[in-house]
């Protein structure tokens, strides 16, 4: 398994943009839009964009945290994926001497060899035995993870969009001259 198996995940934004239409500043902060071509009555939708920004605002701080606690959690896992559970576990065997005087039995030579839990240690970690290994099992919960994110991260962008979409619109609007009839009644423009 290499560690390009999981992604790398950073913020796009730290917090929500401001939303400012691209032909000029201004507009209000809140759109009304009337369906005055529809066959049936329909209620004015309202679009609040102060609430749209204050849900990307508090998605983009709790995306923070997630990414920068998987980013602290990834770079675990690839620092003691290779030695946590044992696979490099030795056994040293040397010859005791007698306490205090540095004496030594002559013949005795100190060794270090595997230590028996390394087959079962690596198996486990890799599943050379069979068994998925706990090191791809923790590999594709990171990599879910990433993929979660990543998808999350679209979502506040196109959420983004819809409030530079809306704010656009409201400083594009404007109210029509002269007499407009909708739906069998005549608005002349004076209240």
């Amino acid at each position: 398994m290499s560690d390009e198996a999981t992604p790398e995940l950073a913020m796009y934004w730290t917090s929500a943009p401001p939303y400012i239409p691209s032909s000029a500043s201004g507009g209000s902060s809140d759109i009304t839009v009337d369906y005055l071509n529809s066959t049936t009555p329909l209620a004015d939708m309202h679009i609040g964009l102060s609430s749209i920004h204050a849900a990307e605002s508090a998605m983009i701080e709790a995306s923070t945290t997630i990414v920068n606690q998987y980013e602290k959690t990834k770079a675990l896992f690839l620092a003691d994926k290779d030695w946590a559970y044992g696979q490099q576990a030795e056994t040293l065997t040397s010859m005791p001497s007698v306490s205090g005087t540095g004496a030594s039995f002559p013949g005795h030579k100190t060794s270090v060899s595997a230590d028996p839990i390394q087959k079962q240690a690596r198996a486990f970690a890799d599943g050379s035995d069979g068994n998925p290994g706990i090191n791809e099992i923790q590999a594709e919960v990171l990599r879910s993870i990433g993929n979660s994110m990543a998808l999350l991260g679209e979502f506040i962008v196109c959420l983004n969009n819809a409030g530079q979409a809306y704010a656009s619109a409201d400083f594009a609007s404007a109210l029509p001259s002269g007499d407009i009839t909708v739906l069998g009644w005549t608005n002349t423009g004076t209240t």
